[in-house]
């Protein structure tokens, strides 16, 4: 099974880099890697000797917020082995497998990973589905470590498989059983990615879309996870959801091209991606929303680069290699044009070089002072991520758009 699942990648691996690379950056080309840089200096070496990278910066504080987390880390070691496939530098081959060999021991036994090192045990979903799909990645690239990453991976999927609910859904976190389409859409990714002939893991996949589809409105959009359970993700705006349940589906038909339901899920993406193109704007960002109230988050104004950028490449990315629509390749080139001059420069080192949680679209700046936010200040344009905004960025940057030299 696994002879046939590393064929798979393989394939996928090949398709990938078949994608037309884009236009010269401009203005600036090396625009991933001065988010590598960055990424870089969050690593810490701990006193046991491992390196470990940071979660956030907060540049209202001023002070680096410094949990470890099993996805942050992940996500920044794929960026890191994408620069050592680009540039050929065996530095950030040794900073991947270093980071990797860290975070493996926060696996626990039944395969799931806690949210942080010591600081917090809760287990979430897509953090949980988000550390194997980055592993089965960066199993594509080094092929040496590739069998240790895709064990651990398979443990995570196989603790995904076996928490999912009866009804096809998956919870929020071990203590928020709430079933949203978004967490759901999450494990599906993962799952669909590492599934091959393995009829558990198709049959879950398929139970998760059914349970997507049973969220999704009229008009195409998700409800949200706060629509659902009133508290829940109440920070995250609407396009979050939207562009991580169109990459779940999308993930979904792409690595399962022969199940019979693919027909199905394709119909369901095409109208959730009818949704998310209402919320493309001229700069090339997705907005949040349309401003309909749905939450704090929900403000046509601005772009979220925390829960939003990164999902949104990836389901333009993933419709774009289904369909072969021209519309998708274009909203994909204008999503990586728009990072490229998205970056925040500062004399501040600590936050330079960087894309910061949010973007005022209407300013031109950073002024996000409008969003609800989460007692801990999450998202928002005060915050600068290594995982979910800089890191996987970077590592699109250098995978559609060459732009590591």
């Amino acid at each position: 099974m696994w002879k046939k699942y590393s064929m798979l990648l393989a394939v996928g691996l090949l398709a990938l880099m078949a994608l037309s690379s884009c236009k010269p950056s401009q203005p600036r080309p090396e625009a991933a890697r001065e988010v590598l840089a960055w990424l870089e200096s969050a690593a810490d070496t701990l006193e046991d000797g491992d390196i470990l990278i940071r979660e956030r910066y907060d540049m209202a504080n001023k002070e680096w917020i410094s949990i470890y987390r099993p996805d942050c880390n992940i996500e920044s070691a794929f960026a890191f082995l994408c620069a050592w496939r680009q540039t050929g530098e065996r530095k950030f081959l040794a900073l991947a497998r270093s980071v990797f060999s860290s975070i493996r021991k926060f696996q626990n036994p039944d395969g799931s990973f806690p949210f942080a090192d010591r600081k917090d045990r809760h287990v979430y979903t897509n953090d949980n589905s988000e550390v194997p799909i980055f592993l089965m990645r960066m199993a594509e690239i080094d092929k040496e470590y590739a069998p240790e990453y895709l064990s651990v991976a398979r443990k995570g999927t196989d603790f995904l498989r076996d928490i999912q609910n009866a009804d096809g859904s998956w919870r929020v976190v071990d203590n928020d059983s709430s079933r949203t389409a978004m967490f759901t859409a999450h494990a599906v990714a993962a799952l669909a990615m590492a599934a091959g002939d393995d009829s558990s893991y198709r049959t879950a996949v398929e139970k998760g879309i059914d349970f997507i589809r049973t969220q999704t409105l009229p008009s195409g959009r998700v409800r949200t996870c706060c629509e659902v359970s009133p508290g829940t993700e109440y920070w995250r705006p609407p396009s979050s959801d939207q562009s991580i349940s169109v990459r779940g589906i999308a993930m979904a038909e792409y690595y399962l091209p022969d199940h019979p339901r693919a027909k199905d899920w394709k119909e369901l993406r095409r109208g959730m991606l009818s949704w998310l193109n209402g919320l493309l704007d001229e700069s090339g960002a997705i907005r949040n929303g349309l401003g309909e109230d749905i939450n704090g988050a929900d403000l046509p104004s601005l772009t979220d680069n925390v829960y939003t950028t990164a999902f949104g490449i990836e389901a333009y990315l993933w419709s774009w290699k289904l369909d072969a629509n021209p519309a998708y390749k274009a909203t994909l080139d204008g999503l990586l044009e728009f990072c490229k001059g998205n970056l925040y420069h500062s004399e501040n080192a600590d936050a330079d070089g960087v894309f910061r949680g949010a973007y005022n679209l209407e300013e031109g700046n950073w002024n996000t002072s409008r969003l609800v936010l989460n007692s801990g200040n999450e998202g928002g344009s005060a915050m600068v991520y290594s995982g979910w905004a800089n890191a996987p960025l970077a590592s699109w940057l250098m995978q559609l758009c060459k732009s590591v030299r």
